[in-house]
């Protein structure tokens, strides 16, 4: 409730306020099958990435490094190919138009300069994403939490944000909504700054208020 960017674009009916769930989901779900591997886990995490396919065609983008940094082989791993399934059948009604579409934003020629390319969604992200005061705060809670025992969460949300925000990079079309299922990653940040350094909870949930 706190980001301002999802916030204010749940007020529109776009797909990047489900997809936003749908990642933060499945990503979980990976956590869950890493830390207790289960046919059970496996099947809720194909089932996230069902969902994640059938919400929208850039799901892959925001999942991709953070499933590279939880997962890990593993045979129950199997059980998740039936959630995903679900989402085959839309897959290859629209794999053509699905197609285009990819190749048109691949290919689309603008007349932006390198530098804006790069520099576009960390300024969105601080004025538009988190905002300056909570992008302060989260980079400050980043600091406490990665110099203590709860290291891998601030790891975690790193990846899933700063992993996103390449990929995101490389398309040459450019929106701020975009950034929205990357934003939660503030939570696990947070969340270990927090844990790290009691005396940050006030600071930290002040804004929560």
């Amino acid at each position: 409730l706190f980001l301002p960017l999802n916030v204010g674009i749940a007020r529109h009916f776009m797909p990047e306020g489900a997809l936003c769930a749908t990642v933060a989901l499945a990503i979980a779900a990976a956590v869950r099958q890493r830390e207790a591997p289960s046919r059970k886990s496996a099947l809720l995490l194909g089932l996230a990435v069902g969902a994640g396919l059938l919400t929208k065609q850039t799901f892959p983008l925001y999942v991709l490094f953070p499933f590279l940094l939880i997962l890990r082989p593993h045979r129950s791993l199997a059980w998740s190919l039936p959630g995903i399934a679900m989402a085959l059948p839309w897959i290859w009604t629209n794999l053509i138009k699905q197609q285009a579409y990819l190749e048109s934003s691949v290919t689309h020629a603008g007349d932006a300069s390198l530098l804006e390319h790069i520099r576009y969604y960390p300024i969105a992200l601080g004025t538009l994403g988190w905002g300056p005061v909570w992008t302060v705060l989260i980079l400050g809670a980043a600091w406490v939490g990665w110099n203590s025992r709860h290291r891998s969460a601030v790891l975690l949300g790193a990846v899933w944000l700063l992993g996103g925000l390449l990929l995101l990079t490389l398309v040459p079309k450019k929106y701020p909504r975009l950034l929205v299922p990357l934003l939660p990653s503030a939570g696990l940040i947070l969340a270990a700054g927090i844990a790290a350094r009691s005396r940050l909870s006030p600071l930290l949930l002040m804004g929560f208020g």
